[in-house]
């Protein structure tokens, strides 16, 4: 177990509190001294609070549905350490999170702001590093090369230089606290946007390393499918998409596998999701691949987008 007394690690969570508990389980045990704050953007959740105060948390209530970088925002003003671990109410830190060995890193490159990892889902390690080229009229995710990774002394990481990770990263909080997350968008788009501002702003340089991995969705935790429903009509919101592409001034994005996301053709993508299986919904019988028309998406849908 690691020590981490100048670290907080600060995590959203929404009606999602059985994720909420066992990232915050997973952290304390993990790091017994690291500082954590929870901003609760659902309504007060008492066996939740009850919960951060069994674990030496912090429980700090928003307005309902204020959005992740409105609670983020606030979390990053309170937070008193030099460092911020920034991470997801579904995440679970387990020896492979190498969280300390990223502050390390940290410490001994100060021309670097932030280091990022990957995340662990489904049985496998998922990828979401690289450079965006910024063009008049679109943005270009360019993934990292694995060999050009440069390996650090002192903390014994492989790291390459990016403009974007997944959002489980460990910043200098002197480096990113006037760098706030656009409080217009809910949740989808807030990565990219925040990366995006961050690259803009100049003078703080990215790291990534392969090396630290969270758990994403712990199969441990029990999600029920009305939980999932009701979860999935605030998540899957396109304003935040609309709003992404005008703020910016973009026609379109190309992905770090070349999906072109156009500006154009977001109003045509509203409430249409591919199958991602053979499934029934609404008394119909979908192939994998089909397209479903839906406002209420439901596990094994995916977005059009």
């Amino acid at each position: 177990m690691k020590t981490l007394s100048n670290t907080t690690a600060i995590m959203i969570s929404f009606m999602r509190p059985e994720y909420t508990m066992e990232c915050i389980k997973s952290l304390r045990e993990r790091y017994p001294s690291i500082k954590i704050m929870v901003g609760e953007n659902e309504k007060f959740n008492k066996e939740l609070k009850d919960f951060c105060v069994l674990y030496n948390t912090r429980y700090i209530l928003m307005p309902f549905d204020s959005g992740v970088c409105f609670a983020r925002n606030r979390l990053v003003e309170l937070v008193e350490t030099d460092y911020i671990l920034v991470g997801d109410d579904d995440f679970y830190y387990t020896k492979d999170a190498k969280v300390d060995k990223m502050i390390k890193f940290l410490n001994s490159h100060k021309d670097f702001s932030l280091i990022g990892g990957r995340v662990f889902e489904k049985n496998r390690v998922l990828d979401y590093q690289g450079h965006i080229n910024i063009y008049e009229d679109h943005f270009h995710y360019v993934p990292l090369e694995p060999k050009d990774d440069k390996k650090d002394r002192s903390s014994g990481l492989l790291y390459q230089k990016c403009d974007i990770t997944f959002n489980f990263f460990v910043a200098r909080k002197q480096d990113i606290k006037d760098v706030k997350w656009d409080e217009k968008i809910k949740v989808a788009y807030e990565h990219s946007d925040w990366f995006i501002c961050l690259k803009k702003a100049g003078g703080r340089k990215v790291a990534f390393t392969p090396d630290a991995i969270v758990v994403h969705k712990p199969e441990h935790v029990i999600f029920s499918t009305e939980q999932k429903q009701e979860y999935g009509q605030f998540r899957n919101r396109r304003e935040d998409m609309h709003y992404f592409f005008a703020k910016h001034k973009v026609e379109y994005s190309l992905g770090f596998r070349g999906m072109k996301t156009n500006f154009d053709n977001i109003k045509e993508l509203k409430n249409k999701y591919y199958a991602n299986n053979m499934m029934s919904f609404d008394g119909k019988l979908y192939n994998k691949g089909d397209i479903i028309h839906t406002s209420k998406p439901i596990e094994g849908m995916r977005a059009c987008y």
